[in-house]
């Protein structure tokens, strides 16, 4: 017997593509229109628990389009309207589509193929998942501490997007830097999850110091990021490596103005701008500042990677920066 979706979800799918129109076509911020949108896509996460049900669910076309339509569109308002995300609304649509994303992705290889992409590049809805838990984390920093699960989330995630930084690049000194075209973004998750790691540890720092007891162990972030097995402090290190050679740099004042992508040849070179990757170099450096502070082994594994070289080798005027001239 062919299992097949009923005839309640067929019309719940259909209400979730009929939502969507209506919220392009209107106002991305009506309450009611969001409210109904979340009820539908909380009653379809619910839908996909199931293992027959969630293999389906990632069969039908109009799912498929609809879940990436969403995060676009969320994306596209996040960046647009800074209210955006500041009613319970959208919340608690983007909570019940982060629920329903993830239910089609359990033990699914066919829907994580469609839902994110399998070379290890980051997808449009997982950057603004970032962007909102960013958001979150400035707003509550103590965060982490109230959520074990959040502080694995980020630290796992950094080694991850830091491991795909590392395999798309190459410091062969033989070579010419070929970036993966995927890089910016993943650039763009690296600066994200690298500030919100920053502000964590701040936070961290902040209820430990408070702490009447210093001995009883409190920064497990900071132990975990420390941690010699988990080598985040080398791995930081040989990207900003490679990142020095890569990412424009600052000569004379003056930055050079774009990368070179990967796969066309060196006289005509896809040009990937700047832009794209700012902040990236400065924000794994604020984390590994972090790192040392106070730990004398932290620094010798720092100074035996060669870490204080590169580091200092990335200091430079910008005369383009406004605050140059005003000093």
């Amino acid at each position: 017997m062919t299992l097949e979706l009923s005839d309640d979800t067929l019309k719940l799918i259909a209400q979730m593509k009929k939502l969507n129109l209506t919220l392009s076509e209107t106002d991305p911020e009506s309450d009611s229109l969001n409210l109904e949108q979340a009820a539908v896509l909380g009653r379809l996460a619910k839908c996909a628990v199931d293992e027959e049900q969630r293999i389906l669910l990632g069969e039908n076309e109009t799912v498929q389009k609809s879940v990436i339509w969403m995060w676009r569109f969320i994306k596209t308002n996040v960046e647009e309207h800074d209210r955006y995300i500041a009613t319970d609304p959208v919340w608690s649509l983007i909570y019940n589509l982060a629920r329903f994303t993830g239910n089609l992705a359990v033990k699914c290889p066919k829907n994580q193929t469609w839902i994110a992409k399998q070379d290890g590049a980051m997808s449009p809805h997982q950057i603004t998942l970032l962007k909102l838990l960013d958001s979150h984390i400035n707003a509550k920093p103590s965060a982490c501490e109230d959520n074990t699960a959040l502080s694995s989330f980020l630290t796992t995630t950094l080694s991850t997007l830091l491991q795909a930084t590392k395999s798309w690049t190459t410091v062969d000194p033989g070579c010419e830097f070929s970036p993966n075209e995927s890089l910016p973004l993943v650039s763009a998750a690296t600066v994200l999850v690298s500030q919100m790691l920053s502000t964590a540890l701040m936070a961290e720092q902040t209820a430990w110091e408070k702490s009447i007891n210093k001995q009883i162990p409190g920064r497990p972030i900071l132990d975990t990021l420390r941690d010699p097995f988990s080598a985040f402090v080398e791995l930081i290190i040989d990207v900003l490596r490679r990142l020095d050679q890569l990412l424009p740099r600052i000569q004379f004042g003056e930055a050079k103005p774009v990368v070179t992508g990967a796969d066309t040849p060196s006289a005509d070179k896809a040009s990937l701008p700047a832009s794209r990757f700012q902040s990236q170099k400065r924000d794994l450096v604020r984390l590994l500042g972090i790192l040392v502070h106070d730990d004398p082994s932290v620094q010798t594994r720092v100074r035996e990677a060669g870490g204080v070289q590169l580091i200092l080798g990335l200091c430079a005027i910008d005369e383009n920066n406004p605050y140059y001239y005003d000093t």
